[in-house]
């Protein structure tokens, strides 16, 4: 049997007929609801962080997802000390271990604790402590 072109396209087109109007919008539809889903889950937990370094905004949020692409993929585990260092010893060498279980942290700052958080004496200690610092050094430090 001897196709010629047309009918080969005729052939892919009963195969796979073209995605008209309907089809698009329940194609989108089927893509964007979760994807919108998803970035509203997302921008709902950054904003739950609280202020941090960066504004509590929808671009704030978007300059945080840009940064996750370099973040550490496991805040626990150290980046590895370059060989040029490596002979360096720690300055926190006679620390001792810290009891308990380590906190849960999320974002891209390891700094930003979801549990095991300070009391609101302990944190009005260290914002006083803070403040009388940059009392103390005004042209280095601004609260």
């Amino acid at each position: 049997m001897n196709l010629t072109i047309p009918a080969k396209l005729d052939a892919l087109d009963a195969l796979f007929p073209p995605l008209t109007s309907p089809h698009l919008l329940c194609l989108s539809l089927l893509i964007l609801l979760p994807a919108c889903h998803l970035i509203y889950k997302d921008y709902t937990a950054f904003l739950s962080l609280g202020p941090g370094g960066t504004p509590s905004t929808f671009s704030g949020y978007l300059r945080i997802c840009f940064l996750r692409l370099f973040a550490l993929k496991d805040p626990y585990t150290p980046v590895p000390i370059p060989n040029i260092i490596r002979p360096h010893s720690s300055y926190l060498h006679g620390m001792p271990k810290r009891p308990g279980p380590r906190p849960q942290v999320a974002g891209i700052a390891p700094h930003r604790q979801t549990i095991q958080k300070s009391s609101a004496s302990v944190f009005a200690a260290l914002s006083n402590e803070i403040a009388t610092l940059a009392d103390l050094h005004p042209d280095r430090l601004c609260v």
